[in-house]
Protein backbone atom coordinates (compact mmCIF):
# COMPACT_ATOMS: atom_id res chain seq x y z
CA UNK A 1 0.00 0.00 0.00
CA UNK A 2 2.50 2.31 0.91
CA UNK A 3 4.78 1.93 -2.40
CA UNK A 4 1.30 2.14 -4.56
CA UNK A 5 1.15 5.35 -2.50
CA UNK A 6 4.54 6.52 -3.48
CA UNK A 7 4.67 5.88 -6.90
CA UNK A 8 1.23 7.73 -7.17
CA UNK A 9 2.49 10.27 -6.08
CA UNK A 10 5.20 10.37 -8.20
CA UNK A 11 3.50 10.22 -10.92
CA UNK A 12 1.13 12.89 -9.78
CA UNK A 13 3.39 15.56 -8.58
CA UNK A 14 6.41 14.63 -11.28
CA UNK A 15 4.90 12.69 -13.91
CA UNK A 16 7.39 10.19 -13.27
CA UNK A 17 6.54 7.50 -16.15
CA UNK A 18 5.41 3.92 -15.11
CA UNK A 19 8.46 2.23 -16.79
CA UNK A 20 11.19 4.86 -15.28
CA UNK A 21 13.88 3.78 -13.51
CA UNK A 22 13.20 5.50 -10.52
CA UNK A 23 10.29 2.90 -10.63
CA UNK A 24 12.42 -0.23 -11.24
CA UNK A 25 15.13 0.72 -8.23
CA UNK A 26 12.08 0.94 -5.74
CA UNK A 27 10.76 -2.52 -6.83
CA UNK A 28 14.08 -3.35 -6.45
CA UNK A 29 14.51 -2.14 -3.03
CA UNK A 30 10.94 -3.29 -1.76
CA UNK A 31 11.67 -7.06 -3.03
CA UNK A 32 15.87 -6.51 -1.25
CA UNK A 33 13.37 -5.35 1.90
CA UNK A 34 10.93 -8.32 2.00
CA UNK A 35 13.93 -11.22 1.22
CA UNK A 36 15.31 -9.77 4.35
CA UNK A 37 12.87 -9.74 6.26
CA UNK A 38 11.76 -13.51 5.55
CA UNK A 39 15.15 -14.54 6.25
CA UNK A 40 15.34 -12.98 9.47
CA UNK A 41 11.73 -14.07 10.27
CA UNK A 42 13.43 -17.43 9.59
CA UNK A 43 16.14 -17.24 12.22
CA UNK A 44 14.05 -15.30 14.91
CA UNK A 45 11.53 -18.34 14.92
CA UNK A 46 14.52 -20.86 15.30
CA UNK A 47 15.94 -18.59 18.17
CA UNK A 48 12.13 -18.25 19.51
CA UNK A 49 11.94 -22.17 19.25
CA UNK A 50 15.10 -22.60 21.40
CA UNK A 51 14.25 -19.71 23.89
CA UNK A 52 11.14 -21.69 24.79
CA UNK A 53 12.83 -25.41 25.11
CA UNK A 54 15.64 -23.50 27.66
CA UNK A 55 12.17 -21.75 29.14
CA UNK A 56 10.63 -24.86 29.41
CA UNK A 57 13.80 -26.87 30.59
CA UNK A 58 14.46 -24.30 33.21
CA UNK A 59 10.47 -24.23 34.24
CA UNK A 60 10.98 -28.41 35.10
CA UNK A 61 14.29 -27.43 37.26
CA UNK A 62 13.48 -24.88 39.60
CA UNK A 63 10.34 -26.53 41.25
CA UNK A 64 8.24 -24.32 42.80
CA UNK A 65 9.41 -20.98 41.36
CA UNK A 66 8.05 -20.93 37.83
CA UNK A 67 9.46 -19.24 34.74
CA UNK A 68 6.24 -18.23 32.81
CA UNK A 69 6.24 -19.01 28.89
CA UNK A 70 5.30 -16.03 26.64
CA UNK A 71 1.74 -17.81 25.41
CA UNK A 72 3.31 -17.42 21.79
CA UNK A 73 5.62 -20.48 22.57
CA UNK A 74 3.04 -22.70 24.48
Amino acid sequence: YIVKSLKARLKEKYQVEDDSSLFKEIDNYVSFLRREYSENGVKISSQAERNANVSANRERRVGNFKVKMPSCFR
